[in-house]
């Protein structure tokens, strides 16, 4: 389990940007966002996050940070509505995908220390 949760927070960063990519075309010719599509991300980091849980409750040890930054990632989404506001549906959306994307990389940086 601790690879998987290794492998998938490796992925997540890259899938974030890969999101935050789609919602910019997208964004651009005034398309909507599947809802599928950044679903699909955040219940990935969800996951990563209830792994990340699990293998704590096991006893794993890992700096204090990484599952303090890992929770920080998953409250980051509640900044969607208050982006979404000050900067438009597109810009916002971008801007909570990226604040959750930095999190997951600086999460990651951490575990490897």
């Amino acid at each position: 389990m601790y690879e998987f949760h290794a492998r998938l927070g490796e992925g997540l960063f890259l899938i974030y940007f890969i999101v935050i990519g789609v919602v910019f075309f997208l964004g651009r010719g005034n398309r909507t966002v599947p809802s599928w599509l950044v679903g699909i991300a955040h219940g990935l980091l969800a996951l990563q996050v209830a792994l990340g849980v699990i293998l704590l409750l096991e006893g794993n040890e890992i700096v204090w940070y990484h599952p303090v930054l890992g929770i920080a990632a998953i409250l980051a989404l509640g900044l969607t509505s208050v982006f979404k506001r000050r900067l438009g549906a597109t810009q916002g959306m971008m801007a909570t995908l990226t604040v959750v994307a930095v999190l997951a990389l600086a999460a990651m940086l951490a575990a490897t220390m």
